[in-house]
């Protein structure tokens, strides 16, 4: 017995040892800075060798400005860039850290100036290291410099890149303040990310794609406000005024692809009665948007698909629709925005620059 009792105890205390030595080994979400306020996650090899999903992605892809033909198109730009193969990646999750509605406005071409971003993505699967500074190098056509911070290598193949291999199954790509930020975090000077933003995050589980947005206060509000006009459709602000986050998620649910907008609100009560507003909302649309849909199979089938739940204090909108209906209601999303002056002039057309910085 006394023997059972040491060899437990060598045991544990073996366990110890190398839970010690590894504490440094941390994921993704647990390296993000406590005032993220966007956070977004992608399943790269699952969604690469599912062939219905890259049908879609060709299909969405045609009539965009940047040239994009496919996923195999991002999969080969991006490798090229980057030196990061996104088959031999298992998850790549983003992080900024800034005012989101004031960087979307700015991105779009809104009024205003674009905040200062702070922004990193971190991939985790297998990757080429020494690749990967070969690509840095060719991208900035000098020598990329190396620094130490806080006792971890930080290569920057230009003024606002940088890049560090955090763990050997870990790679994160930013800016400057991004990947400090998360260096910071992984030392331990600095909070993770916590609370009911990152569980809200978590509670969209683990699909495809996602993305959760933390909402400023009155954001919306003031968004609706400035954009219904006189329009025939008026929004209830009440519907949006006291959302804390908003996520969307992109899965497979056996042969249909179900998206979900989700929206968290602070009480089980705010969602069910939010879930009534949004049932009007649709029903609004089914019935004065009847003519602008005529002979659009795809977008009918849409809208007939949609599904309207609560869980909790989360709001639910799905859309559950099969690899073709999508790619119609694409299509018929594609041929209502040439009606109304072509999706390339809403973009801003033209092709991607020949050539771009390092990094995503």
């Amino acid at each position: 017995m006394r023997r059972i009792t040491v060899l437990a105890c060598a045991v544990l205390a073996t366990l110890l040892v190398l839970a010690a030595c590894g504490g440094d080994r941390k994921g993704a979400l647990a390296s993000i800075p406590a005032n993220a306020t966007i956070l977004g996650s992608v399943q790269p090899k699952r969604t690469l060798q599912d062939k219905q999903l890259q049908d879609v992605f060709a299909t969405a892809a045609k009539d965009t400005p940047f040239g994009v033909t496919g996923l195999d198109f991002v999969v080969t730009a991006l490798e090229k860039q980057t030196g990061v193969d996104l088959r031999q990646i298992d998850e790549i999750t983003l992080a900024f850290v800034g005012d989101p509605v004031g960087a979307g406005m700015a991105a779009t071409g809104g009024s205003g100036m674009a905040p200062e971003i702070t922004r990193v993505v971190f991939f985790k699967g297998s990757f080429d290291q020494a690749k990967i500074i070969e690509s840095m190098k060719r991208g900035s056509g000098r020598t990329v410099n190396t620094m130490s911070y806080k006792g971890q290598d930080v290569l920057s193949p230009d003024e606002s890149t940088a890049v560090a291999f955090l763990q050997e199954d870990l790679l994160a790509i930013g800016n400057q303040a991004g990947v400090k930020a998360a260096i910071d975090v992984r030392k331990g000077d600095a909070p993770a990310i916590s609370g009911r933003f990152v569980n809200s995050f978590k509670n969209l589980r683990d699909p495809l794609v996602k993305v959760s947005v933390a909402v400023p206060k009155d954001a919306i509000r003031n968004a609706i406000k400035g954009g219904t006009g006189n329009g025939p459709i008026q929004i209830d602000p009440q519907l949006f005024e006291q959302v804390n986050t908003i996520g969307f998620t992109l899965s497979k649910q056996g042969q249909k692809i179900a998206m979900t907008l989700a929206v968290d609100y602070p009480t089980a009560d705010d969602a069910r009665r939010a879930r009534e507003g949004f049932n009007g909302l649709l029903q609004f649309f089914k019935a004065f948007g009847g003519k602008a849909l005529e002979g659009q199979k795809g977008l009918n089938k849409a809208f007939d698909s949609v599904r309207i739940t609560n869980l909790g204090s989360q709001l639910n909108v799905t859309l559950f629709l099969t690899p073709a209906d999508l790619k119609d209601a694409i299509e018929g999303i594609n041929t209502l925005a040439s009606s109304l002056g072509g999706l390339g002039g809403m973009m801003g057309g033209g092709n991607l620059p020949g050539k771009r910085p390092f990094g995503p």
